[in-house]
């Protein structure tokens, strides 16, 4: 047999194979799109309550290598009062293993499904003026084998100025940049993740009050089988100025991130966060640069009753097994002008929740160890710009003065306090170093090892 022959037959049986493959997917698609709709839909009422959103599916057409259907998406009001038709279009969903528009978006593993979808002029006519006469939202749907869902949309930038009746809420103008939105995880959305990226936005009023931001990401992950939460957030520049309706100075943050994880367990909530920011302006005040770190283990949920947004994972701990908590200050840092300031701690505490967090018992306390160094400088210009956001400078004058009567009013309170000394080297502030183990009959403070009990004594200073 001729080698060019071979090759045509097994060019058909792969053709065949794939066309084969292509309508098995169709099937399976056609069986499947009701159930994903519905998880679909459920997934997106969960993440928000002010509307309730639909999304059906009807005159399905099956095709070889796509199916064509009528996608309606509508979001009726919490007090159905009033409905609005988000999406009302045809969509054609692309057959795997290897659909001809995820090979175009650059996606070569093998998917069941693609759906390119994109809004249009009848839709919604006002978005589409707005983007320029052309589709305001463009993304896509695909579905692995591995059923794993994934949505992304993407919308263009557009202005919106209260010159337009439907506007006037506004009372000035609003640009809003490229958004940027991805949803994905398996069908049942157990570990589901979402991720939002905003380029640019910019409203500003009549009356002077104006916030910008640029290049803004959040990023959420959840596991709601193992109870797991992470949450990254980040902004590069974001300035806020209220002055008209507050009467405070302008506020403006430079590379501001934001990082955090919560994990249930049987022994508490554990979990951490990280927070650094590059830049922080307060009015005319250059405030400087910080980090800081924390990590808990063995919480009680208590603590957390305010964080609505990881409810669902606090509905589900159970604090029956937990016998101590442990809170880990690892670094807060902050640098200006005149130096840094740095302070750590770390806390090991038994039987530690809202009851009994002000209780008295040295003996609940396994480890206590603090780092403390605050210069009087560092501290005396924080205090100085926040006095005086508006000044072009701070002046020498300014920070003296400020620095005696911060070292004054210290020396009366903590003069007394064997935790804390006002000089290191040469540098005059507020200093402590102290490591307390239960097990230990020694405290080591400020280098110095003194007994526990003497420790104890010099307490309530």
């Amino acid at each position: 047999m001729k080698k060019s022959t071979l090759a045509i037959g097994v060019i058909a049986i792969l053709g065949l194979g794939y066309v084969g493959i292509a309508w098995h997917t169709g099937n399976v698609i056609e069986a499947e799109l009701d159930n994903t709709l519905k998880n679909l839909t459920k997934q997106v009422n969960s993440l928000q309550n002010d509307v309730e959103v639909q999304i059906t599916h009807s005159n399905d057409e099956k095709g070889i290598f796509s199916t064509k259907t009528h996608i309606k998406i509508i979001a009726e009001s919490a007090s159905a009062s009033s409905t609005i038709t988000l999406y009302d279009e045809d969509v054609i969903i692309h057959h795997g293993p290897f659909p001809l528009a995820a090979l175009k978006q650059g996606t070569f593993s093998p998917q069941m499904a693609w759906l390119e979808y994109q809004g249009t002029e009848k839709s919604n006519p006002i978005l589409w003026k707005l983007a320029g006469n052309k589709p305001f939202a463009k993304g896509h749907i695909n579905l692995s084998y591995s059923d794993n869902l994934t949505i992304n949309l993407t919308t263009q930038p557009i202005v919106l100025s209260d010159q337009d009746p439907n506007y006037q809420f506004l009372e000035g103008k609003l640009e809003l940049g490229q958004i940027d939105y991805s949803v994905s995880g398996n069908l049942g959305f157990e570990t589901p993740s979402f991720s939002l990226v905003i380029d640019n936005l910019n409203y500003k009023r009549h009356d002077g009050d104006e916030i910008k931001l640029k290049n803004l990401k959040v990023d959420n992950k959840i596991d709601y089988k193992n109870y797991f939460f992470e949450a990254q957030n980040s902004v590069d520049d974001l300035f806020v100025n209220l002055k008209a309706n507050t009467d405070k100075p302008t506020i403006a943050l430079k590379n501001f991130a934001m990082d955090y994880k919560f994990t249930n367990k049987t022994t508490g909530l554990e979990g951490n966060m990280d927070i650094a920011i590059d830049a922080f302006n307060y009015g005319k005040q250059q405030m400087g640069n910080g980090t800081f770190e924390l990590n808990v283990q063995g919480l009680d949920k208590s603590f957390f009753d305010n964080f609505e947004q990881i409810s669902w994972l606090l509905d589900s701990a159970n604090n029956s097994n937990i016998t101590n908590t442990k809170i880990d200050i690892k670094k807060f840092h902050w640098h200006n002008a005149s130096g840094d300031f740095n302070f750590s701690a770390l806390v090991d505490i038994a039987n530690l929740n809202q009851m009994t967090i002000y209780d008295r018992d040295i003996d609940k306390i396994n480890q206590l160890s603090i780092n403390l160094e605050a210069p009087f400088a560092v501290i005396a210009r924080f205090m100085s710009q926040i006095e005086a956001p508006e000044s072009e400078q701070i002046t020498d004058n300014q920070l003296q003065r400020a620095s005696n009567n911060l070292q004054l009013m210290t020396q009366m309170a903590l003069s007394r306090s064997p935790l804390v000394t006002f000089k290191k080297g040469n540098t005059s502030g507020i200093f402590s170093e102290l490591d307390y183990l239960k097990s230990n009959d020694q405290v080591t403070i400020n280098g110095n090892k003194i007994s526990k009990q003497e420790f104890l004594n010099n307490l309530n200073f």
